[in-house]
């Protein structure tokens, strides 16, 4: 347990000073460092939506209050941001199994491929949102 602990935290040093430093780095090291950005923002947003749920247990007049302040135009450019979110973490997530069950496969070509999908994806969601 150990030596996973110590490896993880070369990886991520070695990450930080390659990106403070402004050495080139490839797809891989950025779809790996926004694949844990993600994350977090989608595990963040998991508990404002279980405040807001929340919120309907206190009665109707709490939960229609605060569905009131969600209508505002900067609560709809963040769910934007939210699905662009989730579907990178999906499509990356895709790609990181399909990488587990064929090493074979060319692991740039994949993050290229799971960046294109978030686009594609995400310019249609975008467009249905607004």
């Amino acid at each position: 347990m150990g030596d996973v602990t110590r490896s993880r935290k070369k990886v991520t040093q070695r990450f930080l000073e390659r990106t403070f430093r402004g050495r080139p780095m490839g797809i891989g090291s950025y779809v790996w460092m926004f694949q844990r950005l993600t994350g977090l923002v989608l595990a963040f947003y998991l508990g404002l939506h279980l405040l807001v749920l929340g919120s309907a247990l206190k009665g109707g007049a709490s939960f229609n209050q605060v569905m009131a302040m969600l209508e505002t135009p900067w609560i709809k450019v963040l769910e934007t941001a939210l699905v662009w979110v989730a579907l990178f973490h999906t499509a990356n997530g895709i790609r990181l199994v399909l990488l587990d069950l064929v090493p074979s496969l060319n692991q740039r070509s994949l993050a290229y491929g799971a960046l294109v999908v978030t686009i594609v994806l995400g310019a249609m969601g975008t467009s249905f949102m607004w």
